[in-house]
């Protein structure tokens, strides 16, 4: 209300974080119609913010759209600072010549990352990147409610607990572009813990078959789910003939598939029906899952694919979940 009736140059300070950033942009417009600029800063504040619409607007115009979804675009300008911006424009010597520090460029930047909680927190907060908490199937406040320290990493081995009641697997297959992650939980009363994870990265099939046959015979799995999609068919089939077809199940991933995986992983978060380990990359992996609605209503699950993979650990989690069967507990016991 207090933009009303006023005119000149209107500045908007941390729109995202605004309670109707809507209401806002609406009285700014009428006051820069005598020539004024409306400049609009702020942190992210998730994917769904309208700031992030804003940014999405600026980019889009800048690439040379004039329309998008029915609406005329606004000719903004678009500009952003994230910390290595900042730091290579001097930052860094500002601070140590104010606070009398002596941080090099690249301690500044380590001490920064390392206060964050998250990835997702150091490209919000410090890249210009907007959160993705809003949209990830699984959010951190859930996965975090899940860790224990006592589960071991991904490279550790076996943790045995004679007390199992069974073990089962999960395994998601990838050659060159993606690595093949292997989950293995032992279930102790309606609780699955994790009891190994291997990840393997750009192995010849014949290699992992015979890694994947160790493992899964050394833990004593007695049933196991495998991405059986393009390569996957290969070393699902090789499985199946070393191990048994009632051992080894293969899954083609669909999107309706993916959804039915995927579902049932957030269900034994939310119950506190799983335990994982205490771990980054295992984090990130199950937090970088999204789901999507497409413009035709279709459910989407997929993942952006980055240097620590394309979500293979959380497909191998629920490869494992989906071969623990409901009810009484059946399968072959690999000896």
């Amino acid at each position: 209300r207090r933009l009303r009736s006023r005119g000149g140059d209107v500045a908007i300070s941390e729109c995202a974080f605004h309670d109707e950033p809507t209401k806002l942009y609406n009285a700014a417009q009428p006051a820069i119609l005598w020539g004024g600029n409306l400049i609009v800063g702020s942190t992210h504040n998730g994917e769904g913010s309208k700031f992030n619409r804003f940014c999405a607007d600026a980019k889009a115009y800048a690439g040379g759209e004039r329309e998008r979804g029915g609406r005329t675009l606004t000719p903004w300008s678009y500009h952003f600072v994230d910390i290595y911006t900042a730091v290579a424009q001097g930052l860094v010597e500002l601070i140590n010549e104010s606070k009398g520090t002596n941080f090099t460029r690249e301690g500044f930047i380590a001490n920064a990352r390392a206060g964050c909680e998250s990835e997702d927190h150091w490209l919000q907060e410090f890249c210009c990147k907007p959160s993705s908490e809003t949209t990830a199937w699984l959010p951190y406040d859930l996965i975090y409610s899940c860790e224990d320290a006592k589960c071991p990493a991904p490279g550790a081995p076996l943790w045995d607990v004679a007390e199992d009641t069974a073990r089962y697997a999960g395994i998601d297959v990838g050659r060159k572009k993606d690595r093949t992650a292997v989950w293995i939980v032992g279930t102790l009363g309606d609780v699955a813990w994790t009891r190994r994870i291997i990840v393997l990265d750009n192995l010849p099939i014949p290699q992992q078959a015979d890694i994947i046959e160790g493992a899964l015979r050394e833990a004593g799995v007695r049933r196991s789910c495998i991405d059986a999609t393009g390569i996957g068919l290969g070393l699902g089939e090789e499985l199946q003939r070393r191990l048994g077809r009632y051992a080894v199940e293969l899954v083609t991933f669909t999107a309706p598939v993916k959804e039915k995986l995927a579902v049932p992983v957030r269900q034994r978060f939310e119950e506190r029906t799983l335990r994982i380990p205490d771990h980054a990359e295992v984090r990130e992996d199950l937090h970088m899952v999204r789901k999507t609605i497409t413009a035709s209503g279709n459910v989407r699950f997929d993942a952006a694919r980055s240097e620590s993979g394309h979500a293979d650990r959380f497909w191998a989690l629920s490869l494992a979940l989906e071969a623990v069967p409901q009810g009484a507990q059946v399968g072959v016991m690999l000896v």
